[in-house]
């Protein structure tokens, strides 16, 4: 009887441990697949914050190349300003010198421009410019960089270029903008009018052979000089700067 009730119990006992192995080895997989499912939970949070940082990082590049651009650009006629233009010539002139390749520089000067200002006003003025910026910057090639110089001149930096390839830019653009007629409104009569203006264009560069010498405010003079003979000629026409070329006094 004993016996009996001794194997009953082991039977019993042995019935509840394999019920607890069962149970347990259940919750170990439970635990498992939670774990498992919270790791890939884990694991998909963090790649959508790093896709999250990309995107924010990306947007921050390009607000970031933006403000570069609005601080070395002119808001009225969107060509560069003068302040990035030492930096271009800078890195060109480097250019020249290494691959002993000419380097031209052209001004130019809106003829008159402040007596257009005076008789029609600041904003008339102001859509000159504006049509001048946009004309060089269709007329000059993609490597070629234009600048607002002054509060009427403009310069263009053009790699690769000789005097005979920079003139016939020159030309181009000063062809067209003598031949744009902008309505405006007289100040002092208050009557509209079509005028136009005209330019003074002066062109300098560097021989191939004379790179070593290149000092850029030596070109800014040159082309200044070439300006200033333009206007004493009457205006309204390119030239290229010579030596022996100096303004009258």
């Amino acid at each position: 009887m004993i016996k009996k009730e001794q194997t009953s119990m082991k039977l019993e006992a042995s019935d509840k441990i394999k019920q607890l192995q069962h149970t347990l080895k259940q919750l170990n997989s439970d635990i498992a697949d939670k774990v498992a499912d919270h790791f890939s939970d884990i694991t998909e949070s963090v790649n959508d914050l790093e896709k999250e940082v990309e995107a924010l990082k990306a947007q921050l590049d390009q607000k970031d190349r933006e403000i570069k651009q609005v601080m070395i650009t002119d808001s009225l006629t969107n060509l560069y300003n003068r302040y990035h233009l030492v930096t271009v010539l800078e890195r060109e002139i480097a250019r020249s010198k290494r691959y002993g390749h000419p380097l031209a520089l052209m001004m130019m000067e809106i003829d008159d421009f402040r007596m257009f200002n005076d008789s029609y006003g600041q904003s008339a003025g102001d859509k000159m410019l504006s049509f001048a910026g946009n004309l060089i910057h269709e007329n000059i090639r993609k490597f070629d960089r234009a600048f607002r110089y002054g509060g009427k001149e403009f310069v263009v930096v053009m790699p690769e270029t000789d005097t005979t390839m920079a003139f016939f830019a020159a030309e181009r653009i000063r062809n067209k903008f003598q031949n744009r007629v902008f309505s405006v409104m007289d100040k002092d009569s208050g009557e509209e009018e079509n005028v136009s203006r005209t330019m003074s264009i002066g062109i300098t560069y560097s021989f191939a052979y004379d790179t070593k010498a290149i000092i850029i405010d030596r070109l800014f003079k040159q082309a200044e000089t070439a300006v200033s003979m333009a206007k004493q000629n009457g205006g309204n026409v390119s030239l290229n700067y010579k030596e022996q070329e100096t303004p009258a006094p």
